[in-house]
């Protein structure tokens, strides 16, 4: 098996060093010819020309080895892959190497790229004062990435827009989220850089928290009602011991004895915790019928 996986690293290799090195033996195989039998006036340009080929070829081979990580990386079914993130880092460097080989060929033929750098410069200052809501928004795309509050498929919710829904793509300059209605909601990515967000995703447990309120008649029962539902929470496999736990009476209402109810589920996805929620009301139902008690309802309820 390891030998299987060191010859596929090889194929791999190989099929990225192959096609360009194969063009670059070809292409200085034709200056070299060209120098021997042009005349003087080509031949001055032949050198130049053979650092280009090589500066190109060197440019091919990262570019292709860049598309096999890539490739390896996306892959990989697991979590821990952000496929925005790798895309993002793979344009990134795509557009640098080029920007940098660019520069250099210039070089070689002989041009003063001093004032092309100035002149980039300055052109980029203007363009950013220009257009500072788009950089803003592409900075903070950027910082999304590096700093990864959320990921493609995280579910988060905005306070302030009372927003709540899935990511589906960030993009360079505006993040796509799917509400609850299955509605596409595009927000600029600087938005996410002053607002609170909250990523419901990775949360790690669900809070179950319950008011049971008990009539004056039954206040002797209390007491022992409070320390079965304790029980009874403390003995159900979904709720979470090492956290605080809590039942006890909270107060003695307008009409009823309040119990409170508190503990945390491990249970994060929001279907199940319904389930569990169900069961667990169900339960706490049942031991106020076996103490022979009813909820207490409101005195203005049986006047209407």
């Amino acid at each position: 098996d390891q030998m299987a996986v060191v010859a596929a690293r090889q194929n791999k290799i190989g099929k990225i060093f192959r096609l360009p090195l194969t063009v670059l033996i070809w292409s200085l195989g034709a200056v070299y010819l060209a120098d021997l039998m042009g005349p003087c006036s080509v031949t001055t340009f032949l050198d130049p020309l053979r650092k280009t080929v090589i500066v190109g070829t060197i440019t091919w081979i990262f570019y292709r080895w860049k598309h096999a990580v890539e490739m390896a990386y996306l892959s990989q079914p697991s979590k821990k892959v952000d496929s925005t993130t790798i895309q993002m880092v793979g344009k990134l460097a795509t557009v640098a190497v080029g920007i940098l080989a660019g520069l250099i060929i210039l070089q070689v033929f002989g041009f003063n790229i001093a004032p092309l750098l100035a002149f980039g410069s300055i052109g980029a200052a203007s363009l950013g004062f220009a257009g500072k809501d788009v950089m803003a928004n592409f900075c903070s795309g950027i910082m999304l990435h590096i700093t990864r509050p959320f990921v493609i498929g995280d579910q988060i919710y905005l306070p302030e827009k009372e927003l709540e829904g899935h990511i589906e793509e960030i993009g360079w300059f505006r993040t796509s989220i799917r509400d609850k209605e299955k509605r596409p909601v595009y927000l600029p990515n600087n938005y996410f850089s002053t607002m609170l967000l909250m990523n419901v995703t990775r949360m790690t447990h669900r809070r179950f928290k319950q008011q049971i309120k008990i009539g004056f008649d039954d206040i002797n029962k209390v007491a022992q009602i409070v320390d079965k539902m304790r029980v009874c929470l403390e003995n159900t496999p979904e709720i979470d011991t090492h956290y605080p736990l809590h039942a006890f009476l909270k107060s003695y209402g307008e009409y009823a004895c309040e119990i409170e109810l508190e503990a945390y589920s491990k249970l994060t996805d929001q279907e199940e915790f319904n389930r569990f929620q169900h069961r667990l009301l169900l339960k706490l139902q049942s031991i106020l019928e076996e103490m022979d008690v009813k909820l207490a309802i409101p005195a203005s309820y049986w006047k209407t």
